[in-house]
């Protein structure tokens, strides 16, 4: 009979996140529904969102700004090569990395991933991106107004089809406002003073179609989609896998490609004002699945349940055995993008 594996456990009950940054205690002061700009970017986002969300739901956890000896630890793929482990170390450490849109690390034991079509080999678990911090919801008295479509995001993030006047001019001849709450990802990393993209009050309807060179690559979340969901805001999406893997009707969205498919899904709402409305309904059903509430019991359950029982299965365990170069070897074989 084979011999029960080595499971690591937190140290003392607590997960570790590692961000090595010089001011963790500012940070540790953070709330991310009031100080919602400081997690417009992956690490941010991830790491230190998901510390904070968890200390305030009261569950053991701990910031970082070094690997600790042992434990289980939780850290952002960006920070792949500024990781060195010695052998003994790497044994006692099982490392946590969250994927966002990168390559999996190879020096992570697991990769969590956000896009569905990264999950599947032992080494990846999906997890829910948390939704916008600090969200105000359209407001109730707008009812059944379509009278502004905004996108909110990078600007590399929207199809230049969009950003185009005869786009903005059609629009403002059904008697719609074009927004756009963008800026390039250099400029929203160095200074999102002037962005509102927890802000839908005047929102009536959301675009999110990607540049089509963005939307084949993989890892990109169904943020979007849900938080037009918890906002009150019906809509308009590009053809990408993380919506249609959430679409159950077309009441959760409409999918369109290009202006001319956006234009005549907007006046198809303006002429059935019930079904707007019934967007909206359904989209505050849909919502309940992906509060925060939710997402932090989620990853409660990835640290304290799945993957005590994952480190159990024989294939992870030849995983974890595995060099860092045959690690990605594996990784280019299985589809998984490991990296250096």
């Amino acid at each position: 009979m084979p011999p029960e594996p080595t499971v690591i456990q937190p140290v003392g009950g607590r997960v570790t996140f590692y961000l090595p940054e010089p001011n963790l205690a500012e940070l540790r002061r953070l709330d991310p529904d009031r100080d919602w700009r400081m997690f417009t970017q992956g690490e941010r986002a991830w790491v230190l969102q998901t510390y904070l969300r968890l200390r305030q739901a009261g569950f053991p956890v701990d910031l970082a700004g070094s690997l600790p000896d042992e434990g289980v630890v939780v850290m952002s793929g960006a920070r792949r090569k500024q990781v060195n482990l010695a052998p003994g170390q790497r044994r006692r450490l099982l490392l946590v990395a969250t994927v966002q849109d990168l390559g999996f690390p190879a020096i992570a034991d697991v990769h969590l991933v956000q896009d569905p079509r990264q999950a599947g080999a032992v080494y990846s678990l999906p997890v829910t991106h948390w939704p916008q911090p600090g969200l105000l919801p359209r407001e109730a008295f707008r009812g059944e107004r379509i009278e502004r479509i905004e996108f909110k995001g990078t600007t590399e993030n929207l199809d230049p089809a969009f950003r185009t006047s005869r786009w903005t001019e059609q629009l403002a001849a059904l008697g719609v406002t074009w927004a756009e709450d963008a800026a390039p990802s250099t400029e929203v990393a160095r200074d999102p003073s002037r962005l509102r993209w927890n802000d839908y009050r005047e929102v009536d309807l959301v675009l999110g179609v990607r540049p089509a060179s963005v939307t084949v690559r993989k890892g990109k979340p169904a943020s979007k989609l849900i938080v037009a969901w918890l906002a009150g805001c019906p809509a308009l999406l590009g053809e990408e896998p993380a919506f249609r893997e959430l679409r159950r009707s077309e009441l959760d969205y409409l999918e369109v490609t290009t202006p001319e498919d956006a234009l005549r899904a907007v006046a198809a709402l303006m002429d059935n004002p019930a079904r707007y409305l019934a967007m909206i309904e359904n989209g505050r059903a849909r919502s309940a699945a992906f509060t925060v509430e939710r997402v932090t019991q989620e990853w409660v359950d990835i640290l304290f349940s799945r993957l005590p029982e994952l480190q159990r299965r024989r294939e992870f365990q030849r995983w974890r055995r595995l060099p860092l170069p045959l690690r990605r070897l594996h990784g280019l074989v299985g589809g998984g993008r490991v990296r250096s």
